[in-house]
């Protein structure tokens, strides 16, 4: 990567596009309840890829995001004032395709353009002190105000919203302060870089976050605080210092390297959904490392009920989790909280990094080890075709977006009683610049032109925990010297 620069078809350099560009095949999308044949490279490039394939790009006065360029963008990875959206299942072009066990998540802003497709996500303040409650959670929250217990939605300070109005009690009526109607939401004073320091909450009581007192700002939200006093701002100057110098995770905060997200010790009720059914847990479900289920699950309260019911958990950022048991996003017809939200995400749990096993769910998709995960879209409907000397076979379009044996049974070498070892390995994509894996990854040729935000496409067996006995030994060694020069200067036009 020594001179390696993104193109600008890649994307802002602080919001890449994700996926392939120019591979060649289908990829299979669903728009209302059909299926539409768009490229196998959808979304792996800035291109207006509606214009002339969505139906309703099809008219005589097409919508004007007909036009618009867009890409898929990993929103971990994403530092844009405008952030990725994920499209609702019903809309979603590829509702089952995942990226690093996320959901696809897409960007008209990081190609320079607008979306007009669809409704603005929530507002969860600027990209270094971003909102930390949970959005559209179903509940309540009672917030101490004086001698008085308010209540307020579960979501209270999941993004930026003007929550004291008609709530808080000097909030009612004709002569409400301007405070007000100002928008706030709750922030980890420890990854808070706005201009105006967050404030200590005296909300929720003695409730935490990550183990550290809650704060607000309004500044994140684009607001002046006008409720604050200057004794208060100066005492939460000191408190941040205090509490940021030399914080750490506490064991019921989960992993320092996966830490649970979500208010600790709140009073109120978090609605869940069981089986169709609304089912009430505390407030601060998810926000430490419990047993949560445990006499609350209607399927932990049998005589002899499953082991997963004596399990910790908790809610995770799968952005900020480095553990070898990545986190999963339930499905939603077994979610707690199908609409709920953490900055835009949908809601990730993990026993693991509460150190314990999850029997509750089946295994997600394995990605690769945490410092080289798989690239592609897993699930992603569709074929490519793979370049193998002088054929092109059928692949799926998933293709290297998980760790498989994709060559089984495909590659001509693979086929019959007498196939190579190397035929059942488990390998996946990676990207080489981010990637340290002990054995380098090599160089493919299966998608032949195509590129990685710019970069030739790379495969990794390592990263599957496999022995890679397929590449020479020469080729092995071409390939570190690709990586050196493809990645020491790497950077988007």
């Amino acid at each position: 990567c020594s001179d390696h620069k993104i193109e600008e078809t890649s994307g802002n350099e602080e919001c890449p596009c994700v996926g392939f560009d120019g591979i060649e095949g289908d990829t299979l999308v669903k728009i209302s309840k059909k299926e539409v044949k768009y490229p196998a490279d959808l979304g792996g490039s800035c291109q207006a890829w509606d214009e002339g394939r969505n139906p309703d790009c099809k008219i005589d006065d097409p919508p004007s995001w007909c036009k618009e360029k867009w890409c898929y963008v990993d929103p971990r990875r994403c530092s844009i004032p405008v952030m990725p959206k994920m499209a609702p299942l019903e809309t979603s072009y590829q509702p089952e395709a995942r990226y690093q066990n996320l959901p696809l998540y897409y960007s008209y802003s990081t190609c320079g353009g607008k979306d007009t497709w669809a409704d603005e996500v929530p507002e969860i303040g600027i990209p270094g002190c971003q909102c930390i409650g949970f959005d559209n959670s179903p509940g309540t929250t009672l917030a101490k105000i004086g001698d008085k217990k308010i209540e307020y939605p579960a979501e209270i300070g999941g993004q930026c919203e003007a929550w004291d109005a008609d709530r808080h009690p000097e909030c009612k009526g004709d002569k409400a302060p301007d405070w007000c109607a100002k928008k706030w939401c709750f922030v980890d004073p420890c990854s808070c870089d706005a201009e105006v320091p967050p404030k200590s909450s005296g909300y929720l009581g003695d409730s935490t976050f990550q183990g550290k007192q809650v704060y607000y700002s309004y500044a994140t939200c684009g607001e002046k605080d006008s409720y604050s006093s200057e004794e208060k701002i100066e005492a939460s100057k000191e408190g941040i210092s205090k509490i940021c110098s030399d914080h750490k995770i506490e064991e019921t905060s989960g992993n320092e390297e996966c830490p649970c997200v979500g208010f600790d010790g709140i009073e109120g009720d978090t609605l869940v959904k069981i089986s169709k059914k609304e089912v009430k847990y505390p407030a601060d479900l998810g926000g430490s490392c419990q047993a949560w289920d445990e006499g609350r699950n209607p399927d932990c309260k049998i005589d002899d009920p499953p082991s997963w019911c004596k399990e910790k958990w908790c809610y995770v950022d799968p952005r900020r989790c480095s553990i070898p048991v990545m986190p999963k996003m339930a499905p939603l017809e077994t979610s707690y909280q199908p609409e709920a939200r953490y900055q835009n995400l949908p809601l990730y749990y993990s026993y693991s990094t509460c150190g314990g096993k999850d029997t509750w769910a089946d295994e997600v998709p394995e990605i690769g080890i945490p410092g080289c995960q798989c690239i592609g879209f897993d699930n992603s409907p569709g074929t490519t075709l793979a370049k193998i000397g002088d054929k092109k076979i059928e692949y799926p379009a998933e293709i290297g977006g998980q760790c498989e044996a994709w060559d089984a049974d495909r590659h001509p070498e693979c086929k019959g009683d007498k196939a190579p070892d190397w035929c059942a390995k488990k390998w996946c994509f990676v990207d080489p610049c981010s990637c340290d894996a002990e054995v380098p990854p090599k160089s493919s040729g299966y998608l032949g032109d195509s590129t990685f935000q710019g970069k030739q496409v790379y495969y990794s067996y390592a990263t599957c925990g496999e022995k890679d006995s397929y590449s020479s030994e020469e080729k092995i060694e071409a390939s570190k010297e690709g990586i050196s020069k493809i990645c020491s200067d790497h950077k988007i036009e």
